[in-house]
């Protein structure tokens, strides 16, 4: 039996992807993107759920809305800010 995917796992699949696309609309896209073979556990997506948490808080991505209502996810720039 494979082991679940872990947080880390899902934080460093998250950054990449915004990284290469920019945003992702709706948690199930961001779902299917990370995982694209599907979830194996409920584990897993709690895993998924606390790393997108674990991401917000550290001021990594940004969870907002666009004009038709819909969660969209983006990686914020921190390309400015002191100290990097």
């Amino acid at each position: 039996m494979k082991r679940d995917r872990t947080v880390e796992w899902c934080q460093n699949q998250l950054l990449r992807l915004l990284r290469s696309q920019g945003e992702i609309k709706t948690y199930l896209a961001l779902s299917m993107a990370v995982f694209p073979k599907g979830i194996k556990s409920v584990e897993e997506s709690r895993n998924l759920n606390r790393a997108i948490a674990n991401l917000v808080i550290r001021g990594l991505i940004r969870r907002t809305k666009d004009r038709g209502g819909f969660v969209v996810y983006r990686l914020i720039d921190n390309s400015n800010t002191k100290g990097s």
